[in-house]
C-alpha cells in the first residue's frame, strides 16, 4: 500500500490534494452518468446501480483515508485543518450552489473533516488493544442513537426528514441516485471518523490494511444495502466495528482482568442509555 501511493502520487500534502481532487471526479461522473439515463430502470438494477454508485463513493473515501494516514503532522494543524473542512461543510450547506457541485463538495469537505479527526482520535486510542473496548462502546452507543427512542441520530433522522431541522444534512455522505438526484443514505461523518482511526491504527503498526479497509467498506454497503431493505436508518458503526475486529482479533486480545472491567462498563453503559432513553422518550 506504501508503495503504491508514492508511486502513484509522490510525497507530501499535494497528494492529499490530487486525492481529493480524483474523488471529486468519480463523484461528479457518477451524478452526471446517472442523471442522463433515458428511462428510469427497474427497481432491482436501481438497487443495484445505487449500491454500486456507493461502493464507489466510499471507496473514493477510504482510499484517501488511507492515503492521508501516511502523513505526519502536528495536533495543531490537525485541529486546524479540521475546523476548515467543517466550515467548508457548513458554508456548502448553506450556500445556493447548482446540483451536483454543492452534494460533491459537502462530500469532499466531510471527507477532509473524517480524515484529520480520525487522526486526532487514534492519538487518543493509541495502540490495536485499546481499539477493542473502542468498537464495543461505539457499536452499542451508535446502535442506541439510531434506533432506540429518545436517540440522538434518530430525533435527528426524524427532525430533517419533516423539515424541521437540517443539521443532520451537515453530517451525511451522500451518493448520486440512477436517474438523477442524490440522497444521504446514512454513512455519516461520525462512521468516516472512526475509519480514518481505525486506518492510522493499523498504519502505526503496520498491520493488514488493504484487508481491512476491504472488509469495512464491504461492512458499510452491508448496512446501507439493509438500511434501503427495511426503508429505514441503520446504525453503520457497529458493521464497521465488527468487520475491523474480525480482521484484526489475534491483535486486539484483552486479559482477564480487562474482559471484567469492560464487561462491567458496557453493562453501565446499557443501563445509563436505556434510563437516558426512558428519559427522552
Amino acid at each position: 500500500m506504501r508503495l503504491l501511493r508514492n508511486s502513484l502520487l509522490g510525497s507530501g500534502y499535494p497528494k492529499i490534494i490530487v486525492t481529493l481532487l480524483l474523488s471529486c471526479l468519480v463523484l461528479v461522473s457518477l451524478e452526471f452518468s446517472y442523471s442522463v439515463m433515458d428511462s428510469p430502470p427497474s427497481p432491482t438494477l436501481w438497487f443495484v446501480l445505487a449500491l454500486l454508485s456507493a461502493g464507489v463513493a466510499l471507496a473514493s473515501a477510504f482510499i484517501t483515508l488511507c492515503i492521508y494516514s501516511y502523513e505526519e503532522s502536528s495536533t495543531v494543524t490537525e485541529l486546524l485543518l479540521f475546523s476548515s473542512f467543517a466550515i467548508l461543510d457548513l458554508v456548502l450547506n448553506t450556500w445556493p450552489l447548482s446540483y451536483p457541485f454543492a452534494e460533491v463538495g459537502i462530500d469532499i469537505s466531510l471527507i477532509g473533516a473524517a480524515a484529520t479527526g480520525g487522526r486526532l482520535l487514534a492519538r487518543v486510542v493509541e495502540d490495536l488493544r485499546r481499539a477493542l473496548p473502542v468498537c464495543l462502546i461505539i457499536a452499542v452507543v451508535d446502535t442506541w442513537s439510531v434506533m432506540a427512542p429518545g436517540g440522538v441520530t434518530k430525533k435527528l433522522v426524524e427532525t430533517f426528514q419533516s423539515g424541521e431541522s437540517r443539521t443532520l444534512g451537515l453530517l451525511l455522505f451522500s451518493f448520486p441516485l440512477p436517474g438523477g438526484g442524490a440522497a444521504r443514505l446514512g454513512v455519516g461523518v461520525t462512521d468516516l471518523v472512526f475509519a480514518s482511526a481505525f486506518i492510522y491504527l493499523l498504519v502505526k503498526a503496520e498491520k493488514k490494511l488493504f484487508l481491512t479497509v476491504f472488509a469495512m467498506l464491504l461492512a458499510c454497503i452491508a448496512a446501507l444495502s439493509l438500511g434501503m431493505l427495511l426503508a429505514s436508518p441503520v446504525p453503520v458503526l457497529p458493521f464497521l466495528a465488527l468487520a475491523f475486529w474480525i480482521v484484526n482479533r489475534k491483535e486486539m486480545k484483552l486479559n482477564r482482568k480487562e474482559k471484567l472491567e469492560l464487561a462491567v462498563f458496557l453493562v453501565l453503559l446499557a443501563a445509563f442509555l436505556a434510563g437516558l432513553s426512558y428519559l427522552r422518550s
